[in-house]
């Protein structure tokens, strides 16, 4: 007995100090599958211990959207959100000391819908430099903050190349182009929030018909690995900033996962593009990138 109760005391400390993992998820728009919410919580620690900062710099309507947000999360048994209340009419806040230490102490970020270069301008300065929100951010996810989102807020998290715009027509009419839209081009940034350094994030992906965008998109800015996530559908990444990140699908859709590193053009008229190689994540399903 003395020795199994040495054996119990020594194991206290250790369980105790476990922190969570850093993770990112990323939906696909819409989030009615009350698992992805969650799923988002736990990786947190739990309801109790989850303390959420919403922002909707995203969305045309900032303040409503946050409230739709608080009451989803608190629906699902969380004690704390908090509206980080940046927008496209207050980009200043985004550099406000005060809501930066509010970032410092919370362990979920959701980033809702909208526009994702709205959404990234008011988070990223002009020269590419991160807002004192963004870095606040940036060293809660290091320490093992989750970084959530949907729609935009997914596909804002990307660190290389990030979608803005375009259809499947306009890909297979015109090469994707970047800065500012014009029509139905495609169109991309370089460069999102980049939490999501894996290839690009698109969604609402089989509900819109954007397979043939995002594999014309991955093809002519020379990205490796494209990632189409369905609605209520959500890619999970655990340990993101480690050597070995490990996905997973949770959800009502999938996940379709496009590798172009042995991808070519054909030689005839038109664009075609050989040799993608395609993987579609179902719910439960894994994919590690290096393998």
């Amino acid at each position: 007995m003395p020795r199994l109760l040495l054996i119990l005391l020594l194991g206290a400390p250790l369980a105790a100090s476990a922190a969570p993992r850093p993770a990112l998820v990323l939906v696909g728009g819409s989030l009615e599958d009350p698992r992805i919410v969650d799923e988002i919580l736990r990786l947190a620690g739990g309801p109790d211990q989850a303390r959420i900062g919403v922002i909707t710099a995203a969305s045309g309507d900032p303040k409503g959207g946050a409230r739709y947000y608080e009451r989803l999360f608190a629906k699902h048994g969380a004690r704390h959100v908090e509206w980080l209340s940046v927008d496209g009419r207050h980009k200043y806040r985004a550099r406000s000391a005060t809501l930066a230490q509010r970032a410092e102490g919370l362990n979920i970020f959701f980033l809702g819908g909208g526009d994702q270069s709205r959404l990234v301008s008011c988070l990223v300065e002009k020269d590419g430099r991160d807002t004192p929100l963004l870095a606040a951010i940036r060293r809660a996810h290091a320490r093992g903050a989750v970084v959530a989102g949907t729609s935009a807020g997914a596909a804002g998290q990307a660190a290389g190349v990030m979608i803005t715009g375009g259809d499947s027509a306009a890909a297979r009419r015109d090469a994707a182009r970047e800065g500012r839209p014009r029509g139905d081009d495609l169109t991309f940034h370089r460069g999102g929030l980049g939490f999501f350094p894996f290839g690009i994030p698109d969604t609402h992906f089989s509900q819109r018909g954007r397979q043939d965008r995002l594999i014309r998109l991955a093809a002519d800015t020379g990205t490796r690995r494209a990632f189409g996530i369905d609605e209520n559908t959500a890619l999970i990444v655990e340990r993101p900033l480690g050597r070995q990140p490990k996905m997973r699908a949770l959800g009502q859709g999938q996940v379709t996962v496009y590798d172009l590193s042995r991808a070519r053009r054909a030689d005839s008229a038109g664009w075609p593009v050989r040799g993608v190689r395609t993987r579609v994540l179902g719910d439960g399903d894994r994919f590690v990138p290096r393998r």
